[in-house]
């Protein structure tokens, strides 16, 4: 039987609420400045400071709906979500939901934009690739997922 959602994503929350701090910092630090000389939180942030949680929550809301046999990439995630240059904040909050925790989320599904097992270190050994392989996902010589035959786009 599975686990509801809502009961895990609570605790991700209150587990996200400890680190706010933190993203403060992150927020309140010089921006870097990008070739059209604009930072990019204001190129690609739609989003504020007060609303991170928020954000987790929608990464979680996202990442239970990829399909069996696909994978998604973190950018792709945070441009669905509005937030184009945010994939790493997309990996620490998809972080969060394997930091000890058992997860009900398909966090393994989740690639870099390469077909790269980015997060496998979170996973141990090459039990990320074990997933997507029970799944049906294929690869190529190189170890990196065939994004053409089983990339989704959210």
């Amino acid at each position: 039987t599975e686990k509801p959602l809502i009961p895990f994503l609570n605790r991700i929350v209150k587990e996200a609420t400890k680190e706010k701090e933190s993203f403060r910092h992150m927020q309140n630090r010089q921006p870097r400045k990008t070739r059209q000389n604009k930072t990019r939180s204001q190129q690609s942030r739609q989003t504020g400071p007060d609303e991170s949680l928020d954000f987790y929550e929608r990464v979680y809301e996202l990442v239970a709906q990829i399909p069996l046999g696909k994978v998604t990439t973190y950018g792709a995630i945070a441009r669905y979500l509005g937030t184009g240059g945010s994939a790493r904040l997309v990996g620490w909050a998809l972080n969060k939901t394997l930091s000890g925790h058992e997860t009900m989320l398909p966090c393994h599904r989740v690639v870099n934009r390469n077909g790269e097992l980015s997060g496998k270190a979170w996973f141990g050994g090459d039990t990320m690739e074990k997933l997507l392989r029970s799944e049906g996902v294929a690869f190529d010589e190189h170890g990196r997922v065939d994004m053409a035959s089983h990339y989704w786009e959210p």
